[in-house]
């Protein structure tokens, strides 16, 4: 068993860095490609699309992993059952989405960018309730093909339409075709591998269940949702598509980071379930480690991209995109505070104590509506940014304020290792900014070649000074650094 759940990790971890990687390469050279204005478009259109996904699910899929777990027998009925309320769903939320966008007010293209992404929304809702099946019995090898093999999908009829010079709603096109693929692998996945065809069922007494059981699971994903999402739209309707396309490079430069917390979480969240029953003592231990292990790699990546943010971007993305600089170095802040939410968000879930962590998402949510609405109009795309990093600090600073009621506060000891690792991380990014200003005089950063090249001695110079002050801290060994080189040289 031990053995598939981790080849099962590394499946789905793998591909989930391949699907960020490609993603990432995708959206630049489209956001380079296609301006600001039509980024913006297209990034406000995927944000209403994935806004209301919410109510294509509604907590169902969590449901279907774990009834479905509990009995593999009554896998074919409990999926048949959710893609009866999906259908309904679906149906709910693209006519929802529609009705919105009308009462919104908004241009006759960008009401037809929302209706193509909400046709993408429904086919991924769909997806994940294949997907879910194939998780319920443990297999997340398809899936995980499937994630990549998406993205890739997207890509190669992205960069054949971004060639031909394709318009923005011909690129949304392409995300559907990744969709669509997604949703038909997952489908046969389970015709071919497990012989379970996916049909309607309609099974009152099972469906109410279903209902009741996913109640909780719905009310945190609408948080999440509107959390992750409302900013766009707010940018959208108050400052118009070009402060929407800023923004939105600074977002997704940020979350292409997002993996290696939830890679951690994943591995955290059973231990953490397992030592909350046996060992209280190694509970404290293992979310201390996690919290230190993350903030070795959130700060250094902060502090980072603060000191970078201004020639990565402008070489990356153009000069046409120097107004995402200071919302990324205010977003580069948030990142910190995300990753070290992560921890605790799985300490609480694994602890019994997740009503805890939906309110705070909920608090979360409020805060970040509120800021939004006040900051907006005051300084723009900044009040998004700061609204973002405002958001992450308090979701994290709930979730820490209810540690000591599962296990005892860290020690001075962790405090301190904590705080090396930030002066760690702030010397660095110091000394990665100074070293811009010399090296710029040496290496002309023009052209792709010369870009990449500056970026890269950066970005090394960077990891060497960061590593250096962590062994001299103590904080990695000798035997560490050898790994880490090790594994560089594979």
């Amino acid at each position: 068993m031990s053995s598939n759940i981790a080849k099962n990790t590394i499946y789905l971890t793998s591909a989930s860095v391949a699907q960020k990687i490609f993603s990432f390469i995708y959206f630049t050279l489209l956001a380079r490609f296609i301006g600001v204005e039509n980024t913006g478009l297209y990034i406000t259109a995927l944000s209403f699309s994935s806004l209301f996904s919410i109510l294509t699910d509604l907590g169902l899929n969590p449901v279907l992993i774990r009834e479905g777990a509990k009995d593999n027998q009554s896998i074919a009925k409990v999926l048949g059952n959710i893609l009866t309320i999906k259908l309904f769903l679906a149906a709910l939320a693209y006519g929802v989405l529609n009705l919105v966008v009308y009462l919104m007010g908004y241009g006759a293209e960008l009401k037809e960018l929302i209706l193509i992404s909400g046709l993408i929304m429904v086919l991924d809702s769909f997806s994940l309730s294949f997907y879910g099946a194939l998780r319920s019995l443990q297999n997340l090898s398809f899936e995980s093909i499937g994630v990549a093999g998406g993205q890739l999908v997207t890509v190669i009829v992205g960069l054949v339409v971004l060639y031909f010079k394709g318009g923005v709603m011909i690129l949304l096109l392409a995300l559907a075709a990744g969709s669509l693929f997604n949703a038909l692998w997952g489908f046969s996945a389970l015709i071919r591998r497990y012989h379970l065809y996916p049909r309607f069922f309609f099974t009152p007494a099972l469906l109410q269940t279903i209902i009741r059981y996913a109640a909780p699971f719905a009310l945190a994903g609408i948080f999440v949702k509107v959390y992750s999402y409302i900013d766009v739209i707010m940018l959208s309707k108050m400052l118009g598509s070009k402060a929407v396309g800023w923004y939105g490079v600074a977002a997704k430069i940020t979350f292409a980071f997002q993996f290696i917390p939830m890679a951690f979480a994943a591995s955290l969240y059973p231990a953490m379930s397992n030592f909350f029953v046996h060992d209280k003592e190694r509970l404290k231990t293992i979310f201390e480690r996690g919290m230190l292990y993350l903030a070795m790699l959130a700060l250094p990546i902060g502090a980072g991209l603060m000191a970078i943010a201004g020639i990565f971007v402008t070489k990356v993305y153009g000069a046409s995109y120097e107004s995402s600089i200071l919302p990324l170095q205010i977003m580069a802040g948030s990142l910190i505070f995300s990753f070290l939410g992560f921890p605790i968000g799985s300490l609480l879930n694994a602890c019994h104590r997740q009503n805890v962590q939906t309110t705070a998402m909920g608090a979360t949510m409020v805060l970040n509506i509120i800021m939004n609405l006040i900051l907006i109009p005051w300084i723009g795309i900044i009040g998004s940014a700061f609204s973002a990093l405002a958001g992450n600090f308090l979701l994290m600073l709930i979730g820490f304020f209810w540690v000591p009621k599962i296990i005892t506060m860290p020690d001075k000891f962790f405090w301190f290792n904590l705080l090396k690792v930030l002066v760690s991380s702030v010397v660095m990014g110091f000394l990665v900014w100074l070293a811009q200003l010399i090296l710029i005089n040496y290496l002309q950063p023009q052209g792709l070649i010369k870009s990449i090249a500056y970026l890269g001695i950066l970005i090394l110079f960077g990891g060497f000074v960061y590593t250096g002050l962590l062994w001299a801290w103590k904080l990695i060994s000798k035997k560490d650094l050898i790994l880490i080189f090790r594994k560089s040289a594979e």
